[in-house]
């Protein structure tokens, strides 16, 4: 996010999710240039042939929470390590996407 930010700038950048991903109970991180998921065990069914899920142990799955607030954090730590303002957050959360809609309505006529 951070290097999005950097690259694009907070006025060219919509924040959104893939749900229903960012519902799961899970934490992700990066190990040799690949994204693994720690989930809670036994939950998401047979994960021997995924290698982007690891299960975790019952006392660390107890920390988890849902990936969408990992994703808000890690948009936070983001925006204070650019330097965002309240206003670049607020068009990233919604000023940017507004714009599009209203452009594509006016393009439409409506």
């Amino acid at each position: 996010m951070e290097q999005a930010l950097r690259a694009f700038g907070p006025q060219r950048l919509v924040f959104g999710s893939d749900l229903p991903i960012t519902r799961m109970r899970m934490r992700r991180i990066c190990e040799n240039g690949s994204y693994v998921n720690l989930v809670p065990p036994g939950i998401y069914g047979d994960l021997a042939d995924d290698p982007h899920m690891r299960e975790l142990s019952t006392a660390q799955a107890g920390h988890l929470s849902v990936f969408w607030y990992e994703e808000l954090s890690a948009f936070r730590l983001a925006a204070e390590s650019v330097g965002l303002t309240a206003r670049d957050i607020e068009d990233v959360f919604f000023n940017n996407a507004a714009g599009l809609v209203e452009g594509v309505r006016a393009a439409c006529g409506a």
